[in-house]
């Protein structure tokens, strides 16, 4: 199980319907670490979540004591971790701290639960209207680089299937007449494999032609077809 997952779980659990929840906390907010997780409730009251995913993690973190996470404005800190670590996980976390255990996967369902409340900071302040504010701003900034993440993503993932699909025709052409005989007949392959490759086979080739003398410093030969192809792919359009 990852972070990712963890946050996602936490925030279903607290429900972004009802509460302002904001992962990676740290700029423009004046605190002295980044909060992984912050809960603003409806009456503008921070609670801090930090997620661990590991026994080290934890341990690193019991090092750094509970005032490492001491801010004016956080009313109560969770420690957010799976639930198949709790029973090695509880002994290093703090008595004042609470603890959520998430369990299952994003396909299966991700499932948080409650297993212990923090103490709360009953001194604790209430965000201002600048606060709020401010987190809406950082709310919003993420959505849209998200948002160019997931185009760019997405394009990465349509060029590799396009080129897979490419390649693997490649590769079919080869095994289909990779055993035939004759020079020519191995270029009418080559050709074949531009045609398949290139994503501007005319470019392709004023590119391959031109030279120092020119752009027909050489010639693309396209080969003679193997005689079989006319007969047993003629709906194939092989040129």
């Amino acid at each position: 199980m990852n972070s990712k997952e963890i946050e996602l779980a936490v925030a279903r659990e607290f429900n972004t319907r009802v509460n302002l929840i904001v992962p990676n906390v740290f700029w423009g907010l004046g605190f002295n670490y980044e909060l992984d997780l912050m809960i603003v409730t409806p009456a503008h009251y921070a609670y801090e979540v930090e997620i661990k995913i590991s026994i080290s993690d934890l341990k690193a973190e019991k090092k750094k004591q509970l005032w490492a996470h001491h801010d004016k404005r956080i009313k109560g800190l969770y420690f957010a971790i799976p639930d198949d670590l709790k029973e090695k996980a509880i002994p290093l976390i703090d008595k004042n701290a609470g603890i959520l255990t998430v369990y299952g996967d994003c396909f299966a369902g991700l499932h948080c639960n409650i297993l212990r409340k923090p103490t709360i900071n009953n001194s604790a302040r209430k965000l201002n209207d600048p606060e709020i504010d401010k987190l809406y701003k950082l709310c919003t900034m993420r959505v849209w680089n998200l948002k160019e993440h997931e185009v760019i993503n997405n394009r990465k993932i349509a060029t590799a299937t396009d080129v897979n699909k490419k390649a693997e025709k490649a590769l079919a052409l080869i095994n289909e007449w990779g055993r035939i005989s004759g020079g020519h007949r191995k270029q009418w392959i080559l050709d074949q494999l531009v045609r398949t490759l290139a994503d501007d086979y005319a470019a392709w080739i004023v590119d391959f032609e031109g030279g120092i003398n020119g752009p027909h410093t050489y010639k693309w030969d396209k080969g003679l077809k193997p005689l079989a192809v006319a007969f047993l792919h003629q709906s194939a359009h092989l040129d």
